[in-house]
């Protein structure tokens, strides 16, 4: 039996005309909002600050040895994932006790401590579950360097997929300028938009970052909010380096007793650190890249006829490839 095993990294783009971009951008707009669905499941997510500060790099191996045959898994982590790196490594036909194996890097600060979040996922097409997690407590000292703790389950699901073990990889990485960016997520159920017959107990939440963005969690997020608890926001601690773009992602599906899903809501922002400030936005990267060079326009460190030919050099790369 073969395996297929896949990985996703970060690419930037380029070329058509300035219309055609338009036209894309358009097009991809009136298609999102046509297939929005309605759910009475609220998940709100915004920057709250963003502070500049000096992080150190460490690239880490993260190994998950699968716990039975499956026929698809995903896995990927709240490790950052800059230009080169891959975000996720996906492996068909999986085996039992086969290990797949991701390289992914740590943005760090000194006497630090936290939450390495590695997700599992064996159904990621489905939009209606979300993934299992397993949280790997580490530490970090300039002298002893980073260490890692076993790690954590959350649920039964998270061993039945497969267990995880990581490791600091040894080559030396110099301290990058970056930024600690605090996120804050809301997240609740409009009780009134609920279908008579649903009995919505509980909500099943899961954080997700990609590209150069990094979760780095104090205290591991709850898996599962109980019908108690529905009106809840939890704070999320990011950290980018500067010339990264990423992403911050939370999906929330709603659920009976049984675990059956009901409702499912998405929420995304993205993120891109320069030397001055980390630009944010929901609708992509070309919002960020927008509003960075008219920052520089404003600035006078570009012409007005800069200014155009970046601007037209954007939205060509954006139609070449509208959905990155």
């Amino acid at each position: 039996m073969s395996t297929d095993v896949t990985s996703r990294g970060n690419s930037r783009s380029n070329k058509p005309s300035t219309c055609c971009a338009l036209f894309y951008f358009l097009i991809l707009l009136v298609s999102t909002i046509a297939h929005a669905q309605k759910t009475p499941v609220s998940a709100g997510l915004e920057i709250t600050s963003i502070t500049p500060h000096k992080l150190q790099p460490v690239d880490v191996q993260v190994n998950v040895k699968a716990s039975q045959p499956l026929d698809l898994l995903s896995v990927s982590s709240g490790a950052s994932s800059p230009e080169g790196k891959s975000e996720e490594i996906t492996a068909a036909k999986v085996k039992r006790g086969q290990t797949l194996v991701l390289t992914q890097r740590l943005l760090v600060t000194e006497n630090d401590k936290g939450y390495l979040s590695v997700v599992l996922n064996d159904q990621p097409q489905a939009q209606s579950v979300v993934p299992a997690k397993i949280d790997v407590p580490f530490s970090y000292t300039n002298a002893a360097g980073l260490k890692f703790e076993k790690p954590q389950t959350t649920g039964p699901k998270e061993t039945t997929l497969g267990s995880v073990s990581t490791k600091a990889l040894p080559q030396k990485v110099n301290a990058l300028d970056g930024y600690e960016v605090q996120a804050k997520v809301s997240l609740g159920l409009q009780k009134a938009g609920v279908r008579p017959g649903d009995k919505v107990t509980q909500l099943a939440v899961g954080i997700a970052t990609g590209g150069g963005v990094q979760l780095t969690l104090k205290e591991p997020l709850p898996a599962i909010i109980p019908v108690s608890d529905f009106e809840k926001v939890e704070n999320l601690p990011l950290r980018i380096a500067v010339g990264q773009r990423g992403t911050c992602s939370v999906h929330v599906v709603a659920q009976d007793a049984d675990g059956k899903p009901l409702y499912s809501e998405n929420r995304t922002i993205y993120l891109l650190a320069d030397e001055n400030t980390v630009y944010t936005g929901r609708t992509g990267y070309l919002e960020l890249e927008i509003k960075r060079l008219k920052d520089a326009l404003a600035s006078g460190k570009i012409s007005k006829g800069e200014y155009d030919a970046e601007l037209s050099n954007l939205l060509t790369a954006k139609a070449q490839k509208p959905h990155e």
